[in-house]
């Protein structure tokens, strides 16, 4: 499964932006990082041990969220949520068959900032979601993380 990853665009396109995330998680003792977005990966912290029931038997290390944990990125919502099973956080899913993953995502480091909450919006495209006590079309074929966070001295 690892090596099939890497023959996909994602592997592709996090090496072209890892030397840039190396620099600036060097720095984020000063100056917070967050990055987050469509990913078309699932998590590693999803796949783990404690999963293997609903992943075939499977503990699989996925390297486009392993490679960011590993420069100390966390990822938000996994961070508040640390039971992928009580909270799987889907992000993807598909109405002709059952494909659920979790592929979207916000990751942080930073000593000034902390994650306080940090929520997923599941709808297929065009249909109703609510936020904030408005319903709105959903606008991707994706639902989406927001997390909150707060300054810290």
């Amino acid at each position: 499964m690892l090596e099939w990853e890497k023959t996909e665009t994602r592997y592709a396109m996090i090496q072209k932006v890892l030397p840039y995330l190396e620099k600036y998680t060097k720095q984020s003792v000063e100056i917070p990082v967050i990055i987050g977005g469509d990913f078309n990966s699932p998590s590693h912290l999803d796949w783990g041990e404690d999963t293997i029931n609903i992943h075939n038997g499977l503990a699989v290390p996925w390297y486009s969220t392993k490679v960011l944990e590993d420069l100390g990125l966390n990822d938000s919502f996994r961070s508040l949520n640390p039971n992928p099973i009580a909270k799987p956080g889907i992000t993807w899913d598909s109405k002709a068959k059952e494909d659920e993953h979790r592929i979207d995502y916000i990751f942080y480091k930073g000593n000034q900032i902390k994650a306080i909450k940090s929520d997923i919006y599941m709808a297929f495209f065009s249909e109703n979601i609510l936020i904030n006590k408005k319903e709105i079309p959903c606008p991707s074929d994706h639902g989406f993380v927001v997390t909150t966070f707060k300054f810290v001295n």
